[in-house]
């Protein structure tokens, strides 16, 4: 069990997280602290539409559109790009922090609401986020760049602890990563990251993969039967 928390510990650091198990309130304190710096750091920048934004959106709605059949195309994807769009035409190109915070949460939550139930969907939803998130890092001013970066990084991890801790199993349910959990978790959120060795989690599940044993259960279940 100490060898289990360290790792979850290490991996919890990656999202800028003191704690050594990923539980339920942890997670959802940790999600509310990242939103809390997202909210501080728009507050004090506007967002410039280019054409990179523009691209991004239509890619993601590309992309939307090949994994899913017109008929069962979940009209919100298409109504949330629109409304950016107007708000954008409606302000001459650019968007306030207070906006964009206000629907980079909206997406969030929409998209951890059907994460489970439709896939396809939630990914549509982070595309449109990542998109607005890339925009307004572009357009932050030079001394905010460095802590965007951060926030983003310590976001993109946390979403990474938040698939690892999805899964079954009793360790997962005590709040407890294991290297094959995480390596599943960084592979599923980008295959080719993860193969090329880039990102903080990709390193941590390898080394873990390399240096730990197949984390054994609590032995409750086998006392049990």
């Amino acid at each position: 069990t100490q060898a289990s928390e360290q790792f979850t510990a290490a991996a919890l650091r990656r999202a800028g997280v003191n704690a050594n198990r990923a539980n339920h309130d942890v997670i959802d304190n940790a999600f509310t602290t990242i939103g809390q710096q997202f909210d501080d750091l728009a507050a004090r920048n506007t967002m410039n539409v280019d054409q990179q934004f523009r691209r991004a959106l239509q890619d993601t709605w590309d992309d939307y559109s090949m994994l899913t059949p017109p008929s069962a195309r979940a009209p919100a994807v298409q109504a949330i790009i629109q409304d950016i769009i107007d708000i954008f035409n409606r302000t001459g190109g650019t968007l306030a922090g207070e906006s964009y915070q206000a629907l980079r949460s909206r997406l969030d939550k929409m998209r951890r609401g059907v994460k489970q139930s439709d896939p396809p969907l939630s990914q549509a939803f982070a595309g449109i986020r990542n998109a607005l998130d890339d925009g307004m890092a572009r357009s932050a001013g030079p001394a905010d760049q460095a802590a965007w970066a951060e926030a983003r990084n310590h976001y993109r991890n946390l979403l990474t602890i938040e698939n690892a801790v999805a899964g079954a199993g009793e360790n997962t349910a005590m709040g407890l990563i294991s290297p094959s959990q995480l390596r599943t978790a960084v592979k599923g959120q980008d295959k080719r990251a993860y193969v090329r060795g880039q990102g903080d989690m990709a390193e941590l599940a390898r080394a873990g993969e390399a240096i730990m044993k197949p984390l054994p259960n609590s032995g409750t279940a086998p006392r049990q039967a």
